[in-house]
């Protein structure tokens, strides 16, 4: 459930931070449609939540190479945060699909994979902010 819901946030995020590079005007002009029609369609076909296609689409979405360059935190580097996300989602394979036998899913586990998917999350929003705001020159599109 919780990278069901990874998979969500970062495709909602996605669409929010393209939408911040929306031109001013009532109908925007040059390669913004079209920035956002792939963006969508990417959405709708992301289906494997891990690094690399976050960090697909990310960049396909606002230009940020390496959305990965943010996750790190105290005691977890970007390294940590990859193998992470990557374990979380290969166990969520492994489960939803079937696998004989089911891989046990410790409560420890479980409870520490809800705390560092708020983390991720928390350094991805921070990632696309800076990003956003410092190199792009954008005004925050979401309440600081």
């Amino acid at each position: 459930m919780l990278v069901s819901a990874w998979e969500a946030y970062i495709e909602q995020v996605a669409i929010e931070a393209v939408e911040a590079l929306r031109p001013a005007g009532p109908a925007p002009l040059g390669s913004w449609p079209a920035r956002y029609a792939s963006v969508k369609a990417s959405v709708g076909h992301l289906h494997q939540p891990n690094v690399q296609h976050g960090k697909m689409l990310i960049s396909g979405s606002i230009g940020l190479a390496d959305i990965t360059a943010y996750w790190t935190w105290a005691g977890v580097t970007v390294g940590d945060a990859c193998q992470r996300l990557e374990n979380a989602v290969g166990t969520r394979n492994r489960v939803a699909h079937g696998v004989n036998p089911r891989p046990p899913i410790p409560t420890a586990y479980a409870t520490g994979l809800q705390v560092f998917f708020q983390q991720l999350a928390s350094h991805t929003d921070a990632g696309i902010l800076d990003f956003l705001m410092n190199i792009l020159g954008i005004a925050s599109p979401w309440p600081l």
